[in-house]
């Protein structure tokens, strides 16, 4: 490691050759390594490189990585063919590829926080909202506390976690949360499991927030807290929806008209319920990712995104952000709309029964929603990276 602990150019230099003395090493680093975590950017660029080619199938030593390099176009050929010659003569053994790869993770993390740091201060010296600054701090930290403890389980790990959690269930833990509508419970399989993300979409004025609130009423009062994050309706409308509902009241008279005595006596026999129930809400403000996260402290444990749209025209931003973020999704051919060879980052149905098939074959194969999940990567950078805005603005010069 380097002086300043940023960077570790040495054991960058033994990862990449380990990896073309060795394409065994490459699956088992492309777990651990980003291509961001090489401090060099022709670093980066081989790694990337090395990487595609494995997950593609094809050979990888020294002379098929020059030849897709130059392909490329990362480097000069002869700088190109020289630097690979160096790589692979200063790593004798790949033994030790593991080892280096955790001095690369590290400084990279190092730089990541560092340069969070470097950025929060600007933007407390610009003035911004310190929540909003705290928050991108925190994801940051969390982020790199996530990638330190690992992204993989070993085998043992894996047997192990799974038989504590049938010790739980045998014990009488119940693997899911109940919603409290026992015909959407028994379409859920018992309720919603825990670690699971559940999307509940409709039109306008379909009751989306009333069928929410509910279920968040529910949860919040049988089983434990609960946070609803709402960036439309203010506190007070959603109190007065929770009001209603508990008193038998119009939500409308009970949040802007006068109350008869018999109102206010059953508002306030259902303020007391709700005084009483763990269910925490926000106040209708527009709110980051980040700052969702911070408000939670939630943890990523969504298997499937799931986009059932059947209105809509052109590219859906979320859909593209969930394949950015490496989700594995189902949707309609509306919500594939625009995007380029969806089939291969997503499953596309339009009929009912052929849609819940998707959504239910997909979320049991985890081997098919772990190779979705890594061409998501591949994908991004073939279409939505900026080298890909570039090669589609050179196009459009270079058109006769």
């Amino acid at each position: 490691m380097s002086d300043t602990g940023y960077q570790a150019l040495d054991a960058e230099q033994a990862v990449l050759g380990s990896m073309l003395i060795d394409a065994a090493c490459i699956a088992p680093t492309a777990a651990r390594l980003r291509d961001k975590d090489f401090a060099l950017a022709l670093n980066q660029g081989i790694y990337r490189t090395l990487v595609d080619m494995d997950l593609a199938g094809m050979p990888v030593d020294g002379m098929t990585a020059a030849a897709e390099l130059i392909r490329r176009q990362v480097a000069e050929e002869a700088a190109i063919r020289s630097y690979l010659v160096q790589l692979m003569d200063v790593t004798p053994t790949s033994a030790n590829v593991a080892e280096y790869a955790q001095i690369v993770q590290d400084c990279a993390r190092r730089r990541g926080l560092r340069d969070a740091l470097r950025a929060a201060v600007q933007d407390l010296d610009a003035h911004l909202p310190q929540e909003d600054v705290a928050a991108a701090l925190e994801a940051v930290l969390s982020d790199a506390g996530a990638r330190a403890s690992g992204d993989l389980l070993t085998p043992a790990q894996q047997v192990d976690r799974f038989f504590a959690r049938r010790e739980r269930i045998d014990g009488g833990a119940v693997p899911y949360v109940r919603t409290g509508l026992r015909q959407l419970d028994k379409l859920l399989g018992g309720g919603m499991m825990d670690e699971g993300l559940y999307f509940l979409a409709g039109r306008p004025g379909m009751g989306k927030t009333a069928l929410g609130l509910s279920i968040a009423e529910y949860v919040a009062a049988n089983v434990g807290p609960v946070a609803m994050i709402s960036m439309e309706m203010s506190d007070a409308q959603l109190t007065a929806r929770r009001l209603a509902a508990l008193g038998k009241l119009d939500s409308s008279v009970v949040l802007t008209e006068a109350l008869t005595d018999d109102e206010y006596r059953r508002a306030a026999e259902a303020a007391r319920v709700i005084g009483k129930t763990p269910l925490y809400v926000t106040a209708g403000r527009a709110y980051t990712p980040e700052r969702v996260a911070s408000i939670v402290r939630g943890r990523k444990g969504c298997r499937l995104v799931v986009v059932p749209l059947r209105y809509g025209a052109g590219v859906k931003g979320k859909v593209v952000e969930a394949i950015y973020n490496g989700s594995v999704i189902v949707t309609t051919s509306i919500g594939a709309e625009g995007i380029p060879q969806a089939e291969r980052v997503m499953k596309v149905a339009d009929e009912p029964e052929a849609f819940a098939e998707q959504v239910v074959s997909l979320y049991g194969d985890l081997k098919a929603c772990g190779a979705m999940a890594m061409e998501t990567q591949k994908y991004i950078r073939d279409y939505f990276s900026v080298d890909a805005a570039w090669d589609v603005i050179k196009d459009d010069f270079t058109k006769e």
